[in-house]
């Protein structure tokens, strides 16, 4: 079943607020980006940056095309448990590891 557009915002809105929470928890001066900015949601002064991908699905997340970053990082949100939400973090590096062979494997199993 499809999540409603405007339910799917705020998923990401949580998301984006439960990582930054636990940044700064953490110690770390962050700050959500501007929402013009498309590279990153979270950045954290000369440090690094995050992009927030938020699922209620469980380990199921849309990820588009990973430009290589190397102070990029990928915080995965689980919202399953919905008073315990998981959060993953990966490096872009390995993100885009996981894409690419994704896609070699997609383009094995459906060769045009």
């Amino acid at each position: 079943m499809a999540i409603p557009q405007n339910e799917k915002l705020l998923l990401a809105e949580a998301a984006e607020h439960l990582v930054l929470s636990r940044l700064l928890r953490l110690g770390y001066p962050a700050s959500q980006a501007p929402r013009t900015w498309r590279a990153d949601d979270i950045l954290i002064d000369q440090g690094p940056s995050f992009q927030v991908k938020s699922t209620k699905g469980g380990l199921n997340w849309m990820v588009g095309q990973v430009r290589e970053n190397p102070r990029q990082f990928y915080a995965f949100v689980d919202f399953q448990l919905e008073l315990a939400p998981v959060v993953y973090v990966i490096k872009n590096a390995d993100v885009r590891r996981v894409i690419d062979a994704s896609f070699v494997v997609n383009r094995e199993l459906h060769p045009d």
